[in-house]
């Protein structure tokens, strides 16, 4: 093993440290791209088993930046939802996500109404505008009750 020259060994250890240190966390989420499982009741409502439950999976993905303006960073992400097959109708109107930056929210909107689902995989395109230099936020999908967590890197378009 050979050693270092005496001005780069009095730096390793300050290069190491700024190399594992990073000016921008990433905020706390499954990462895009992940899917998040939320058990929901199986069969009709009034008429199922409190144990009987099938996993509905969420996955946020294509976090990116569309438009830089002066009102901020418009940013447009996918929202798939897989139904498994619930033995109902699925309704996603409730279905909301929202963007958090730094602890603030931010409203997320679909350019078209939610519908209601029965089975298969589902994917909805959806946006909201956060602080101009936004690189990575945190993405929180409800319906009704359930929440699930998303967060990353926001990609830019290539232009």
């Amino acid at each position: 093993m050979r050693a270092l020259p005496p001005g780069v060994a009095l730096l390793a250890p300050l290069l190491a440290l700024t190399a594992c240190s990073s000016p921008d966390p990433l905020p706390e989420g499954t990462p895009f791209g992940e899917p998040v499982a939320v058990p929901y009741p199986f069969g009709v409502e009034g008429d199922t088993d409190p144990g009987d439950t099938v996993d509905v999976l969420y996955t946020v993905d294509d976090v990116v930046v569309t438009a830089d303006t002066g009102d901020g960073r418009r940013v447009e992400f996918v929202v798939t939802v897989e139904d498994p097959g619930l033995g109902r109708p699925f309704d996603l109107s409730s279905l909301t996500a929202s963007c958090e930056v730094d602890g603030r929210p931010y409203e997320g909107r679909s350019e078209t109404p939610l519908p209601t689902v029965e089975g298969g995989t589902h994917d909805f395109t959806m946006g909201c505008t956060v602080p101009g230099g936004t690189e990575a936020l945190r993405i929180i999908v409800q319906r009704d009750r359930a929440e699930a967590g998303f967060a990353g890197p926001i990609d830019l378009l290539p232009t």
